[in-house]
């Protein structure tokens, strides 16, 4: 059987200066050359996105406040004091991927 990949993807790349930050974040979830998130119902999943400080502490009110934020999530210089670590988890039908 082919494996799960969960690709998270940025709108504006990766790297970010100066509190320069806008971008979108976007989970999807693939499976051998198939993108599973543009071929199913979304409804069928849930995405569970976390933040990590610059110390690689949970940001628990982060995580909190973006709970039901859907596939892709919005960052600016707002949600970056100095260092962040953005991931996603995706959920297909209640199951972890």
């Amino acid at each position: 059987t082919l494996p799960y990949t969960i690709r998270l993807e940025s709108s504006r790349g990766d790297k970010f200066t100066n509190s320069n930050i806008d971008t979108t974040l976007t989970g999807s979830l693939i499976r051998g050359n198939i993108n599973l998130t543009d071929t199913l119902p979304i409804e069928n999943f849930k995405f569970i996105w976390t933040k990590l400080d610059k110390d690689g502490n949970m940001d628990n009110l982060w995580n909190i406040s973006h709970i039901n934020s859907g596939r892709s999530i919005d960052i600016t210089h707002e949600d970056i004091l100095s260092k962040a670590v953005f991931k996603v988890e995706i959920l297909q039908n209640k199951e972890v991927i």
